[in-house]
């Protein structure tokens, strides 16, 4: 299989060599099931992670924050939330 002139087997070696080259990909290839592709989408969507001061803030910027809120009259609602939202969710 080709893609746009590049074949498949290729890019692949792209990636993983790409994936290797890179600190923060490296580490999050020790995680169990984590792919080429995924460990550096992560790094790359993460960035600098020193500008997080707790897992939380992470945790939070990811959007992977539970939240739990209700109303009168209905049942208890459950969201993921990156930041404060409107229903008082604060996300850390």
């Amino acid at each position: 299989m080709e893609t746009r002139g590049v074949p498949l087997r290729e890019a692949d070696e792209n990636i993983k060599k790409l994936a290797q080259m890179n600190a923060d990909a490296s580490l999050l290839l020790s995680v169990p099931g984590m792919g080429n592709y995924s460990a550096l989408l992560i790094a790359s969507e993460i960035g600098d992670i020193s500008r997080f001061p707790s897992a939380k803030k992470l945790c939070s910027y990811a959007g992977l924050v539970p939240c739990v809120y209700s109303s009168v009259g209905e049942g208890p609602g459950t969201a993921i939330s990156p930041s404060k939202d409107q229903n008082g969710c604060d996300g850390y």
